[in-house]
Parts: C-alpha cells; structure tokens; sequence
C-alpha cells in the first residue's frame, strides 16, 4: 500500500483499540496496517465487485466501507494469498484486524450492525477454506 495514501478512520481505529480493546501499540500497528489494506483493496478492485466501475478507484468513504462484503472472498481467497503471498497465519492475522475494523466501524455507527455481522460471518465461515486453500 502507497504510504501516501491516507485510509479514512485508521487513526480513530488505532485510538479504539487501544482505549477500548486495550491492546499493545504493536498489536494496534499491525491491525491498523491489515485492515488499511483491506480498505485499499476495496478502493482499487472495485471494478471486480461492480463492473461499472471500469477500473477506477472508487473513493474510500462511508459507502465503500459498508460494501466490505463483497470483496471478501475474492481478498482472502485469492489476493491476499497470490497476490501478497500471504501465509496461513498472516491471513487469520488479516481476518481478526478486519473483523476489529467492522466492529469499530459498527460502534461508530458507520455501518450497520447487520453490514458488521454479515462481515464477521462470511469471515468465520470463509477462514478454514482460505487457509487450506493457502499457498506457503
């Protein structure tokens, strides 16, 4: 991910996790970094999901970010692993941050609690299958 590209919330994610989650400043840089390129991803191949889109960058806002389950799969199925050469750990790493993400993002109140749990259940039942799928 381009480090000048700024993903919208990561720095109120980061205070979340910290304030209310209690987690260490290096657990919070590596779910703010995980979940950033989620948000990235989404942003970049939103041409995949809409195919009006054609290849433009889709603005990361609020709207993108209630849309995050319709780029979960083809993020944890195949980009992540064949593209970003992820490894079994590095994507169950990636689904706990992004799953963080939308929980925040439901607190927030900038998605809704049925966009967050849709989210964290296509995770849940996703993650064995990406994982086995996984190339080392």
């Amino acid at each position: 991910m381009d480090e000048e590209v700024k993903v919208p919330y990561m720095d109120e994610f980061a205070e979340y996790l910290g304030e209310v989650e209690g987690l260490a400043k290096k657990t919070i840089k590596r779910h703010v970094l995980n979940a950033g390129a989620f948000v990235y991803y989404m942003s970049t191949h939103g041409y995949e999901a809409d195919p009006e889109c054609k290849e433009e960058e889709l603005p990361m806002d609020d709207a993108l970010l209630k849309r995050g389950g319709e780029f979960i799969g083809m993020y944890f199925s195949y980009f992540l692993p064949r593209k970003a050469f992820a490894t079994p750990e590095s994507l169950r790493h990636s689904g706990g941050s992004v799953k963080k993400l939308y929980k925040f993002l439901a607190h927030k109140g900038i998605v809704s609690d049925e966009v967050c749990g849709e989210i964290l259940d296509e995770i849940k039942d996703g993650m064995k299958l990406w994982v086995e799928d996984c190339d080392y």
